[in-house]
């Protein structure tokens, strides 16, 4: 439980940095990500009810690129557990 905490701690220190703002090109090319968090699942059927809850963790991997008129595409797949 002392994890969850200092991980959501953590999480909210993050959360709270100011955004900057960009005013180079976009960058394009290959991005790789990881994930993490929590599944929850709530379901009732013909008046049974179930619920279930585990942590996610996964990774991304990723290309963009920029076209002419400078918006950005891009294709990702992700992987999770």
């Amino acid at each position: 439980m002392k994890k969850f905490l200092y991980l959501g701690g953590a999480s909210l220190v993050m959360a709270s940095a100011p955004a900057v703002a960009q005013d180079a090109a976009p960058a394009s090319g290959f991005k790789v990500g990881g994930l993490i968090g929590i599944d929850s699942v709530e379901a009732e059927v013909d008046g049974f009810s179930g619920s279930e809850e585990d942590i996610v963790y996964g990774a991304t991997l990723g290309y963009d690129w920029v076209s002419a008129g400078g918006t950005v595409l891009g294709l990702e797949a992700e992987y999770s557990e």
